[in-house]
């Protein structure tokens, strides 16, 4: 009868530890994210922001910039709505890396403007101190040309 119990209490910690390594990459299990959001479509229209079905921006038209927002990190949907035409004119399935900061661009898919794409990058914040140097990022984003 010992082994018994041996045996179920093995299989209870065999169990425990398994469900302790299970992916835990779901929205909002594992940290948080840091998010920008630009504008960089030269035309009359104006976006929304979402990630899955939470506004993250108010409208952003041509060359406005969300600053950073905390969100949930972990498998996100990340939609760009036009105001203009009322609609989701872009989306797309991302995985936020908990404590980490991002900046999205929303940019012209191409030099006619008819579609829209995006640029993400990674973003490292740390503060500079007297004894280190500042930190200056250029991003040049222009449509290719066909």
């Amino acid at each position: 009868m010992k082994s018994f119990y041996r045996a179920i209490l093995g299989t209870m910690v065999l169990g425990g530890i398994l469900n302790s390594c299970s992916d835990n990459s779901e929205v909002g299990t594992i940290g948080r994210a840091q998010v920008a959001v630009f504008n960089l479509v030269p035309q009359q229209d104006s976006f929304n922001f979402y990630l899955d079905t939470n506004k993250i921006t108010s409208v952003l038209s041509f060359g406005e910039v969300h600053p950073y927002d905390t969100l949930a990190a972990g498998r996100r949907t990340a939609k760009v709505h036009s105001v203009v035409k009322d609609s989701v004119t872009l989306s797309k399935d991302l995985y936020l890396n908990p404590y980490r900061d991002y900046s999205f661009f929303i940019v012209p898919a191409d030099s006619t403007n008819t579609g829209l794409a995006y640029v993400a990058t990674v973003d490292y914040l740390s503060e500079p101190n007297i004894k280190t140097n500042a930190k200056v990022r250029f991003i040049h984003l222009s449509p290719e040309e066909h």
